[in-house]
C-alpha cells in the first residue's frame, strides 16, 4: 500500500510508460512509411515523432516536478508551460513549413500519421504508467464528519 500524502513515483517515472510506447509507435510507423513511402515516408514519420515526445516529454517533466506543490502553484506554473509548448511547437512547424527545403523533402502523410502515432502511444503509455501513482490532492486521506462519535 502506497503511502497517503506521498507522490509515489518520480518525474521521470511518469514519463517512462508514455515514452517508451510512444518511441515504439513511432518506430513502427516509421518502419510502415519506409516500406510504403520511401526513405521521406520514414524521416517524416520519425521527424513528426521527434516533436511530440519532445512536447509531451518536456510537459511531463514539469508536471511531474509540480504535482509535489499539489497547490494552484503547481496549476499555475503548468499551465504556463503547456501555453509556452504550444507556442514553440506551432514556431517550429511554421518555421519548418516556410523553408522550402524541408516541405519538398518531407511527406506530409507521413508526418500526420507518425505524430498521430506517437500522440497515441505516448498517451496509452501515461495512462498504464499513472494508473498506481497516488498523488496527494487526489487522493486524501479518509477524515470522519465532525462531531460522528457524540
Amino acid at each position: 500500500m502506497a503511502p497517503r500524502g506521498k507522490v509515489t513515483a518520480g518525474p521521470m517515472s511518469l514519463a517512462r510508460g508514455g515514452l517508451l510506447v510512444g518511441a515504439g509507435a513511432s518506430a513502427l510507423c516509421a518502419a510502415i512509411g519506409l516500406i510504403f513511402g520511401g526513405v521521406s515516408g520514414s524521416v517524416s514519420a520519425l521527424a513528426a515523432a521527434m516533436l511530440v515526445l519532445v512536447f509531451f516529454l518536456t510537459g511531463q517533466i514539469v508536471e511531474g516536478l509540480t504535482l509535489r506543490m499539489a497547490d494552484w502553484n503547481g496549476l499555475t506554473i503548468t499551465v504556463a508551460c503547456f501555453v509556452l509548448r504550444v507556442g514553440l511547437f506551432g514556431a517550429a512547424l511554421w518555421a519548418a513549413a516556410s523553408t522550402p527545403a524541408i516541405t519538398q523533402a518531407w511527406s506530409n502523410v507521413w508526418f500526420a500519421a507518425g505524430a498521430l502515432a506517437c500522440l497515441i502511444g505516448w498517451q496509452a503509455g501515461l495512462v498504464m504508467a499513472h494508473a498506481r501513482v497516488r498523488v496527494p490532492v487526489y487522493d486524501r486521506g479518509y477524515q470522519a464528519p465532525a462531531g460522528w462519535d457524540q
